[in-house]
């Protein structure tokens, strides 16, 4: 598995903290579960689809 950094607003990152803490689970868990990676800017399956939404971007940038 790869590691991968984000940056956060310290409110962000204070409830995915109470959220990690309150299910005993890691922060990196909770947004997995929770499919918050990348919502906060992009589309919202970004972490699952990261390459396809990648792809459609580059397409879409060289095809102007």
């Amino acid at each position: 598995m790869k590691t991968r950094s984000v940056r956060l607003s310290g409110q962000d990152q204070a409830k995915i903290e109470r959220l990690s803490t309150a299910a005993g689970e890691t922060p990196a868990e909770i947004a997995r579960e929770h499919g918050l990676v990348g919502c906060f800017n992009g589309p919202k399956d970004l972490s699952r689809n990261a390459r396809r939404h990648l792809k459609r971007r580059l397409r879409a940038r060289h095809s102007r």
